[in-house]
């Protein structure tokens, strides 16, 4: 979703991060899991936080209003999404 938010392909968030393309694919796919160190290159190819990426609970709009974010401002904008429980 995020890759699709900042207009990439599978093959252009591949090179960005150094994953194959076919781990990609897993990936969105929910075929494979996500998992803290490939959370994290992704992150960097996708100017987000990681915890972006790992927290499902947060809606399409918000995701989208991550994207303008610092990785400080993002921690700080999920620990106010997830405290609305």
């Amino acid at each position: 979703m995020l890759r699709e938010l900042q207009e990439m392909t599978q093959v252009e968030l591949a090179a960005a991060s150094g994953l194959g393309q076919a781990t990609l694919s897993s990936i969105e796919g929910g075929r494979v899991t996500l998992g803290v160190e490939r959370a994290k290159r992704l992150a960097i190819a996708l100017r987000v936080h990681s915890a972006v990426l790992i927290v499902t609970r947060v809606t399409y709009a918000e995701r989208r209003r991550v994207l303008f974010l610092t990785p400080s401002s993002s921690m700080a904008f999920l620990r106010r999404t997830l405290s609305r429980d």
